[in-house]
């Protein structure tokens, strides 16, 4: 997740080690820092294993991130038992929902490795893909598109979700509470979807067009052209004798057209030509 980044920035191994070495140059603000010491690496430690995206480092039974989980189970339990025994107060420990959630995250992770683990013979889990980036996207795009309007009601998430069909083809999001990946790209350039959108579209004129000219290459064959052959590969539904009776015409008046461009002599081209009309 994009927003946990800033925790690990916090509570790192670099920032327990930065408190250390002011502890032993003896500043007096860090006197009292061990405890605050050990939280940094627990939190570090426990996001290395809830965030690993390692397969060397991947999650299975008595693994290093598997124990770390589970230490820090036992860990948060003890310190909301301190809490409800009285020797911590309400400060001191974690707000109700943020201590929930850790726990739920925690525990989860476990029961959903092993289930894996057990029933598909997974060999390890990689547990930074364990995540719900791809819904926060899709929801996170939704309130985008919807302008000031961030909590869209059925109609408008309906239409608003026909755009995102084309926006996210366009456009993936590259904000929100998500990991950036790098990798993530445009599927389509607009150059590529002009492209798509202008290119031109064959007929059944052009068709037909096409096997007229391909008869016309061998002239001794002519004589064997049948209107209904070539108008049969042109893929068209003629149902109406109107717009048959007009591929005809157009067809004898294009015929006449190329035969003309082929046969010089007058006498030839005569009894083609005799109709005014033609």
């Amino acid at each position: 997740m994009h927003h946990g980044r800033t925790y690990q920035q916090i509570f790192s191994e670099t920032v327990a080690t930065a408190l250390e070495y002011y502890k032993l140059k003896n500043y007096p603000e860090f006197e009292n820092s061990d405890e605050t010491v050990n939280f940094c690496r627990k939190i570090n430690c426990l996001f290395d294993s809830l965030n690993n995206l390692n397969p060397y480092h991947g999650l299975s039974v008595d693994t290093e991130g598997w124990k770390n989980i589970r230490s820090s189970i036992k860990w948060l339990d003890d310190w909301e038992m301190a809490l409800k025994e009285g020797e911590i107060t309400e400060e001191e420990f974690l707000p109700p929902n943020t201590s929930q959630g850790l726990r739920i995250t925690m525990s989860s992770m476990l029961d959903m490795s092993l289930y894996l683990i057990d029933k598909f013979d997974f060999k390890y889990i990689l547990s930074g893909r364990i995540n719900q980036d791809n819904l926060e996207k899709f929801f996170g795009t939704i309130r985008a598109a919807g302008g000031q309007n961030d909590h869209p009601a059925m109609p408008n998430f309906q239409h608003i979700y026909k755009m995102l069909s084309v926006y996210s083809i366009l456009k993936p999001p590259k904000s929100g509470n998500c990991t950036v990946i790098e990798h993530n790209k445009n599927l389509i350039s607009l150059e590529e979807l002009k492209n798509i959108f202008n290119k031109p579209k064959i007929t059944a004129i052009d068709l037909i067009k096409e096997k007229l000219n391909e008869h016309l290459l061998n002239i001794d064959d002519i004589h064997e052209i049948e209107v209904f052959d070539i108008m049969s590969e042109s893929s068209s539904p003629f149902n109406s004798t109107d717009v048959v009776d007009c591929i005809i015409y157009y067809i004898a008046g294009y015929f006449t057209k190329q035969v003309s461009t082929i046969f010089y002599y007058t006498v030839c081209f005569l009894p083609i030509s005799r109709f005014q009309n033609v």
